[in-house]
């Protein structure tokens, strides 16, 4: 697997999405920008997932992350509207988002094992999703917009265990 990019400086991001494209056999669709996801799983116990494009849309645009968690997980999501642990499958505003800025959106407990993992997010809104007696947070946004040539979309979902 070849390493584009690490590292938080916008002029390497620029770089990396140019060399995404022009170094690979990667044929773009005309309604689809240059998609590139990034995994890194450090030493402290985090494990951070990076979603970068770069291109035109004409429709609205939005990438996302479902990592599944298996056992007797109970979420708390940190919205605006206090904390919140039920399951009604639909987008909440977390509390204090700041675009563009990393924010704790919510925490996994599973208390019979005594671990937790906090969640940490750059987008505005998070839901409990699920499935298969598996629960999944979904970071995202609700209200995505179409992407323009300018605009390079970056979100990143941590998780820290």
């Amino acid at each position: 697997m070849r390493k584009y990019w690490k590292g938080e400086n916008p002029d390497r991001l620029r770089t990396f999405i140019t060399d995404l494209v022009e170094g690979s056999d990667l044929v773009l669709d005309d309604e689809l920008p240059a998609l590139a996801v990034l995994f890194d799983l450090d030493d402290d116990g985090q494990f951070a997932v990076t979603h970068l494009a770069r291109g035109a849309t004409a429709a609205p645009f939005t990438m996302t992350t479902q990592l599944f968690w298996q056992g007797d997980w109970r979420p708390t999501l940190r919205t605006q509207e206090g904390p919140a642990t039920d399951d009604e499958g639909r987008f909440r505003p977390i509390e204090g988002w700041r675009r563009n800025i990393l924010g704790e959106a919510a925490r996994l407990e599973d208390p019979a094992a005594g671990r937790t993992i906090d969640i940490l997010t750059s987008r505005p809104e998070i839901r409990i999703v699920r499935h298969d007696g598996q629960l999944a947070l979904l970071c995202g946004d609700s209200r995505p917009a179409p992407l323009d040539d300018e605009t390079l979309y970056c979100q990143k979902d941590v998780y820290r265990f």
